[in-house]
């Protein structure tokens, strides 16, 4: 969350500054633990079909999985590391681990774009009868921050959501 604050210097003259606001209690030195959960536009199942109990992911569905696992080799993001992921027919969630130097909207936005110019390089013409504008993914995403103490509660989480999308929950 962005303030803006007046701030007067010692020679008495004001001017507004924008200053993150931070918690005083957090170690921001420390590694984060977060989820992130991205969209495809107008949840269209372009990732998957349920069959049965399963879970049969399309070729962007597998295309997907393949690069979340290469999300540690993005440029800038090599301390990250993936914990857990589902791919779900409309919907993907990420379990990760970050350092303060990492810059999760730019790995999100590479995962995005990467995963799209396969897609589209895949099955361009079909696509744009069905996506606005050709998007795959909805523009935006949600992420939340968690803690060591319930990292596994989120991880069991991200594995019944398939099981919840299946009918088994």
């Amino acid at each position: 969350m962005h303030e803006h604050t007046n701030i007067t210097s010692q020679e008495g003259t004001s001017h507004k500054s924008n200053r993150i606001l931070r918690a005083k209690w957090m170690d921001y030195r420390s590694p984060s633990i977060m989820m992130v959960t991205i969209v495809t536009t107008k949840r269209l199942p372009l990732l998957g079909k349920l069959q049965g109990e399963n879970i049969i992911l399309t070729e962007l569905g597998q295309k997907v999985a393949e690069e979340i696992k290469r999300i540690p080799t993005y440029n800038g993001a090599e301390s990250i590391e993936i914990y857990s992921y589902v791919i779900m027919p409309d919907h993907v969630h990420i379990l990760l681990g970050l350092s303060p130097q990492d810059d999760i909207p730019t790995v999100i936005k590479t995962l995005k774009g990467v995963s799209a110019r396969l897609l589209n390089q895949l099955h361009k013409n079909e696509l744009s009868k069905v996506l606005y504008g050709g998007h795959i993914w909805s523009p935006s995403y949600y992420i939340a921050t968690t803690s060591d103490n319930i990292m596994e509660n989120i991880k069991e989480y991200i594995q019944k959501q398939g099981e919840k999308d299946l009918g088994k929950a």
